[in-house]
């Protein structure tokens, strides 16, 4: 097996959570279960999820535990 091309990405803290994102996600969000979700593009808040905006493609990263925090205000931006 021969590597044709690499994904290349970085780590980034997310809420303390060390997290990889590829150099296309550009967004971190979680739902109101926990379910954290990288983004190509900002995504769209729904009743209970964020969801890719028009098509954009999303990733899923892990589960976390809330605790007190609101779902709703877990979207963050990450610059490269």
């Amino acid at each position: 097996m021969k590597l044709t091309y690499k994904i290349s990405g970085r780590f980034v803290n997310y809420h303390e959570i060390k997290v990889y994102l590829t150099a296309d996600e550009k967004y971190i969000a979680a739902d109101k279960d926990g379910r954290i979700y990288a983004f190509q593009d900002k995504p769209v808040c729904c009743n209970t999820r964020w969801d890719p905006f028009e098509g954009g493609l999303c990733r899923k990263l892990g589960v976390a535990d809330l605790e007190d925090s609101d779902w709703k205000e877990s979207l963050k931006h990450f610059s490269d």
